[in-house]
């Protein structure tokens, strides 16, 4: 729960949730190890390290359990993508999982420059900060900060 807030975590880089008793991938975040390596929405996660976690009452701590841990160690997953009748082998390396505050930021036009900003967390202040300074050099002279759908945080 507190990952968000820390700015990062270690491991292979996805939210997911349980659903009809099997692990989905909600999306991989964007940067991480599981990303890299292509794994989708959608994909549904069958066994971890060769044993079964799908159809067993596997809760969500248990899942984390499983898929986090230390950078450089890896975990072997196998999933059951849509459209694919085969299951599909990832060996995934994990790693440091950055979780970005600032979801866009650029010029809309010469004066006025747009940031979005999706959660509050340790790192927010400066990730803003750095936007900022990037943008007054390209010539920011006002500024749209967009808050919407922000799910909080510190």
């Amino acid at each position: 729960m507190n990952d968000p807030l820390e700015g990062n975590f270690e491991g292979i880089g996805i939210e997911f949730r349980i659903q009809d008793d099997t692990v989905v991938v909600v999306q991989p975040i964007g940067g991480g190890p599981s990303e890299r390596l292509g794994i989708r929405a959608g994909d549904r996660i069958v066994k971890v390290d060769s044993s079964l976690i799908a159809g067993i009452g596997i809760n969500n701590s248990q899942v984390v359990k499983k898929l986090k841990g230390p950078i450089g160690t890896t975990v072997d997953i196998e999933i059951l993508r849509k459209g694919s009748k085969e299951l599909i082998d990832f060996s995934i390396k994990r790693d440091k999982i950055p979780f970005y505050s600032l979801e866009a930021n650029y010029m809309l036009n010469d004066s006025i420059a747009y940031i979005k900003v999706s959660r509050f967390a340790k790192t927010t202040y400066s990730e803003f900060m750095e936007a900022i300074d990037e943008l007054r050099v390209k010539g920011m002279k006002k500024l749209i900060l967009d808050l919407r759908n922000n799910s909080g945080g510190l």
